[in-house]
């Protein structure tokens, strides 16, 4: 990731070999709550030559795995929420520039042959509105101006911390023994767009170890939660007895057919009034799903980096014309400037968008403390809006052309109806 020259100090992180790593929670050490697995010693040997920063989303197995309970870690300075994002380094500000910028573009006028041609494809959008009205009104004037939108984005990081964990079958361990952890802020991870929404998760380098699992107890079954370790399940078809209710016809003395209840064997559960379990298959265990049958768990501190663009606006429009129209529709930019920092605008002619602009950084410069702003990025558009006045038989009215696409704001068109007919 790209960072500006002075910016983001790396922190003072890591530990001494074998102790725990600066900023970062630790699973205790071997008999700290945890059960050791037969045939091991105290200890369990680190593999040498892992490399961090692995994205664990690619090697995680299907059953998912969580990590122990947090009261058998070691309560570590700082991260006692866990979840909660760190604070980022701090920036410098000396280190901005302020840039160059260049003067406002002209905007294109509106004649009056535009502004009917554009009123008349207005009306044959709306059902109730006549085209009469449009093809004879005489323009009495029509007078332009600029609408401007102010558009900031501020491109954010944030990074929290976690224990995870993930069924241990062997696979390499990358623990202490292969170095000082790098602090949560150190690690290089570059998001795969700018001012884009993204999230990932690594394992932090040199935090890993193996412990038996919580879940399990290292044996790596548990008890069926179906049958309760029996292996059986009550019959439902006979309630358990064994037998079930038949009537059966029955030829009485000649004398007619009568109807008895007869008790019969069920033929679900064969007179045994119980059936296999078919969660365990008669087992009363099933796999663990922490440990996935392993009996053992790689347990290592998960950084999860989250990007983020927030997106701030202001219009500016001096006319009766509705603001939010003003987004949906193209003009000029007169400036788009991206930088570490950008400083607010403050070339413009009307003041009013200068003012905003200062207003909108400075928010954002304070909005997100617990977010390191990789980079900023701001633009003005001018749009073009014409307000024409005319006159029709004996009603006098104004219409608004307005965008590059010469959008037309009409409310007050003199020939509609509201009966969801055509008007010739």
């Amino acid at each position: 990731m790209q960072q500006p020259q002075g910016s983001y100090p790396p922190q003072s992180g890591g530990y001494q070999q074998g102790g725990a790593p600066q900023g970062y929670p630790q699973p205790q050490g071997q008999g700290g709550g945890y059960p050791q697995p037969q045939g091991q010693g105290g200890g369990y040997p680190q593999p040498q030559g892992q490399s961090g920063g692995i994205n664990t989303s690619a090697t995680q197995p299907p059953a998912a795995a969580t990590a122990p309970p947090s009261d058998n870690m070691d309560a570590i300075a700082g991260y006692g929420n866990f979840g909660a994002p760190l604070a980022p380094p701090s920036y410098d500000q000396s280190m901005m520039e302020p840039p160059q910028r260049s003067d406002l573009p002209n905007m294109p006028t509106v004649t009056v042959e535009q502004a009917r041609e554009a009123l008349l494809s207005h009306v044959a959008e709306n059902c109730c509105y006549g085209k009469k009205a449009a093809q004879e009104m005489v323009f009495n004037d029509i007078s332009h101006s600029s609408a401007f939108h102010y558009k900031l984005e501020t491109f954010t990081e944030k990074r929290t911390t976690a224990w995870a964990s993930e069924p241990f079958k062997g696979q390499m361990v990358d623990g202490p023994a292969n170095g000082p952890a790098p602090g949560p802020w150190d690690m290089q991870c570059n998001p795969p767009a700018k001012f884009k929404n993204h999230k990932t998760a690594v394992e932090v380098p040199h935090t890993a170890s193996v412990k038996p699992c919580h879940d399990c107890v290292g044996i790596g079954r548990k008890r069926c939660h179906s049958c309760h370790g029996d292996g059986n399940i009550h019959c439902h078809h006979c309630n358990g007895s064994g037998h079930v209710h038949s009537p059966l016809l029955h030829d009485d003395d000649h004398h007619g057919h009568h109807h008895h209840d007869n008790h019969v064997e069920c033929t679900w559960c064969h007179g045994t009034g119980h059936q296999k379990c078919k969660t365990c298959h008669g087992h009363g265990q099933v796999t663990c799903g922490s440990c996935a049958g392993a009996g053992n768990l790689k347990v290592f501190i998960k950084l999860t980096i989250e990007w983020f663009n927030h997106l701030s606006d202001s219009i500016v429009e001096r006319t009766s014309l509705p603001d939010e129209l003003i987004r949906g529709v193209t003009g000029e930019v007169a400036f788009t400037e991206e930088q570490p920092r950008v400083w607010p605008i403050n070339h413009f002619p009307d003041q009013t968008i200068n003012q905003a602009s200062k207003q909108l950084v400075q928010q954002h410069t304070t909005g997100f403390p617990l977010e390191r702003i990789i980079s900023q990025r701001h633009s003005v558009r001018v749009i073009p809006v014409a307000q024409a006045m005319y006159k029709w038989k004996e009603t006098q009215g104004n219409f608004f052309v307005y965008g590059f696409e010469h959008k037309v704001h009409a409310p007050d068109y003199p020939q509609q109806c509201c009966c969801g007919c055509t008007i010739i």
